[in-house]
Parts: C-alpha cells; sequence; structure tokens
C-alpha cells in the first residue's frame, strides 16, 4: 500500500503536518514565479481534470519541489477519498490562499484562546507600495496567524496593518529610507 494511503487525515497530528506542507508547496511555488493555474493544468496531462499520485510526483519533480516536501502528506489531504487521485479543481482550491481547502478543517476556537508563539518569534512584512494590496490580502487571510505573533514593519506597511486591528511591535523606517534593511539587520 503506498504510503499516503496511509496517512490518517482525521489523526491532528497527520492534518497539522499536511497543512505545514501545502503552505511550504505554495510558498515554493511563489518563489519560483509559478503561476498556480498553468502548475495544475501541467500536472493534468490528459486533460480530464484529475491527477493521479504519480502525475502528482512527477510533477513536483520536474520543479525541483518533492525535495521540499513530503509528496504524500500534501496528496493524502487533498485526496481524503484515497483514491489515488485528485480532481483539478481541488488541487487548485488548496493551492489557492483565497479558497483555502484547510477552512473546513478549521475547529471553532476564538482567536483569544490561539496560544501565543514563543518570545522571541519575530515576523517582519516589508510590502512596496505597488504590493500593499497583496500583502494586506495575504495579512488577513492568515490573520490569526499574524494576531499570534510579534510584527516588525517598515511605517507605511505597518500603518497599513493597524486597520487590520493588529498590532505592530516593531515600526522601522520607511523603506526608501533604509526600513527593510533594518528589518534584515
Amino acid at each position: 500500500m503506498p504510503f499516503w494511503k496511509e496517512l490518517d487525515m482525521n489523526d491532528h497530528n497527520h492534518l497539522v503536518d499536511a497543512l505545514h506542507q501545502l503552505v511550504t508547496l505554495r510558498l515554493a511555488l511563489t518563489d519560483r514565479w509559478i503561476n498556480q493555474e498553468r502548475f495544475v493544468a501541467f500536472m493534468d496531462h490528459n486533460r480530464e481534470g484529475t491527477i493521479t499520485y504519480d502525475q502528482f510526483y512527477d510533477g513536483l519533480s520536474q520543479f525541483g519541489l518533492h525535495e521540499e516536501i513530503v509528496v504524500d502528506s500534501v496528496f493524502a489531504y487533498i485526496d481524503r477519498e484515497k483514491t489515488g487521485m485528485v480532481t483539478s479543481e481541488a488541487l487548485l482550491t488548496a493551492l489557492q490562499l483565497g479558497g483555502q481547502a484547510d477552512e473546513e478543517e478549521s475547529d471553532d476556537s476564538s482567536d483569544d484562546e490561539l496560544e501565543a508563539f514563543p518570545e522571541t518569534l519575530l515576523v517582519g512584512l516589508v510590502a512596496h507600495n505597488n504590493l500593499k494590496a497583496s500583502i494586506m490580502k495575504f495579512v488577513k487571510e492568515n490573520i490569526k496567524f499574524f494576531k499570534r505573533v510579534k510584527l516588525v514593519t517598515t511605517g507605511s506597511t505597518g500603518r497599513a496593518l493597524n486597520g487590520l486591528g493588529l498590532t505592530v511591535d516593531t515600526l522601522v523606517s520607511s523603506g526608501p529610507l533604509g526600513g527593510d534593511q533594518e528589518i534584515g539587520g
């Protein structure tokens, strides 16, 4: 039996790992400037709207992504029925931040009940003026995470994030004045 079939997505630890791997895949695609729709279409070799485990693995391999993520974990998350096949639509939904498949799995706990991350964890956010809308959308879609960490931002990015109800712990100079380098240093 293939390893991905043995993963139980009802097990909290497997589910958390799968979601982490899915986020890693999303970020890896973004880092490589790979369009998610084209990526899914690339994997759907026969254009039937379905992707087998082998097609999924081969597609990730061709981009060198099989070394960055646990392929079995991501596939098991998307293929809940354990058929060995997922629809292109299901894969695309899982990859898109706007239509996160993992929202179905979210529990009803309030933000106040979530445990804060360690005090030493500091997340830096910097966005060029032309990308402010993108970072705001990303933060809004992941607001539960960002409410749990300490934030450091450049001036205008921090002011924009305050509008989402987030507290910016450290505000540095604007990017053109060296703020992005302050964060990186």
